[in-house]
């Protein structure tokens, strides 16, 4: 009986472990997604300033800033 009963306990402890787990797995998932958020707006932050170069006036300005779009940020 008292095998059993400590048998328990530790099964019930084996769980909250595995239910404490799946509550870091979700906050995981949960930061991941913003993650993604953060870099889908750095995207079309990216693209705005790449807009920005090709409208801009001065041909000067607009090659250097398309340079430095390129260069610094990976742009193609």
């Amino acid at each position: 009986m008292l095998k059993q009963l400590l048998q328990t306990f530790l099964l019930l402890k084996q769980l909250l472990q595995t239910f404490l787990l799946l509550k870091q797995l979700l906050q995981t998932f949960l930061l991941l997604k913003q993650l993604l958020q953060t870099l889908l707006l750095l995207k079309q932050l990216l693209q705005t300033l790449m807009r920005v170069a090709k409208a801009t006036t001065n041909s000067y300005d607009r090659e250097l800033l398309k340079q430095l779009l390129q260069t610094n940020l990976g742009l193609q």
